[in-house]
């Protein structure tokens, strides 16, 4: 509770940003947390500015328990592997599957189908449905929508006029790539990796903007491994740091 809320645009806990808020009233409004965010300063944003913090200003909330222990546990991703919170936090928001036999697969090659997916659940694209051009894009497969979808917005090409290859490994420069054009990505970093020599000319921009933004990090012995195949666990932290990243 408090006041000013009628126009609010944004809900902000600490710097992560809600996963959805609804104004109530002027003086009343409900915000979901977002995962891991514990008790932090609450802002709300209106056209009229930020919120300040006063005494009259009461905000509650609760974390669900399904934030808390998350409700989809994968038998090879345990609690102490490096991308446990990623992977957890993104299966409990439906962007990531497991397997039938109930693994995750986390150092499995992700493919340029299963990361086209994920990015656009990620990022809220909208699937189209439709024919598109490729012919290895059949309107019956599972990926047809957000293939159509990420080709539209612009973040995605094919292989070639006629194909996408939907099952072909995706390296790490090409999801760096992806991530930046899907998010606008502009900045620019000198990078400093031992191997940015291997990085191609055409993906360079977008593998700056990616590092500059944080969202992609080298290897601790200071490789980037540009031309590598990009692992479902590398797929899932890129992403989970797509989410936790302030909105607008």
């Amino acid at each position: 509770s408090g006041s000013g809320f009628t126009y609010a645009t944004a809900v902000d806990f600490g710097g992560v940003a809600a996963e959805s808020f609804t104004v109530a009233s002027n003086t009343r409004l409900t915000a979901v947390a977002p995962a891991g965010t514990g008790t932090v300063d609450v802002t709300v944003t209106s056209a009229a500015g930020t919120s300040r913090t006063s005494s009259g200003d009461q905000f509650t909330y609760a974390q669900p328990t399904a934030q808390r222990q998350p409700a989809v546990a994968f038998s090879d991703v345990p609690p102490s592997y490096w991308a446990y919170q990623a992977i957890t936090t993104l299966a409990g928001r439906g962007i990531v599957n497991g397997f039938p036999d109930g693994t995750f697969r986390p150092d499995q090659a992700v493919t340029r189908a299963e990361f086209v997916k994920m990015l656009a659940l990620a990022i809220g694209l909208k699937p189209v449905s439709g024919q598109t051009t490729f012919a290895d894009v059949p309107t019956t497969s599972w990926f047809a929508p957000y293939v159509a979808a990420a080709v539209e917005a612009g973040i995605v090409d094919g292989t070639s006029a006629r194909t996408f290859s939907p099952d072909a490994t995706l390296t790490r420069e090409q999801m760096a790539v992806m991530l930046a054009r899907a998010l606008k990505l502009s900045g620019t970093v000198t990078l400093r990796f031992s191997d940015d020599t291997e990085i191609d000319s055409w993906a360079l921009q977008g593998v700056e903007a990616a590092v500059a933004g944080g969202y992609l990090k080298g290897f601790p012995d200071g490789s980037l491994q540009p031309l590598a195949a990009a692992t479902r666990a590398q797929a899932a932290e890129v992403l989970a740091a797509v989410l936790a990243a302030p909105q607008g």
